[in-house]
């Protein structure tokens, strides 16, 4: 039993995949728009899709979503707080 368990330790990897939304568009601080990003639906959509091509080769223990504040910084560009 501990050689079973020891060879499947060995033969198993741990790694993630990040799923952010598409800008869409980055709206504009001229004409007071706020940016526009793909729904979370989409995002849902996209990660449901890349483990569907990953087959059996891989297993889904943890998906998680997480909120992030976007600071608009006056040169246009988004910075993550």
């Amino acid at each position: 039993m501990a050689n079973i368990a020891q060879s499947y330790h060995h033969s198993s990897n741990l790694g993630c995949e990040d799923f952010v939304p598409h800008c869409l568009d980055p709206g504009s601080q001229l004409h007071l728009t706020a940016a526009a990003y793909e729904s979370f639906g989409e995002v849902v959509r996209r990660a449901r899709m890349w483990i569907a091509q990953q087959g059996t080769e891989i297993r889904v223990t943890n998906i998680q979503s997480i909120d992030y504040k976007i600071k608009h910084t006056g040169d246009d560009e988004r910075k993550y707080m």
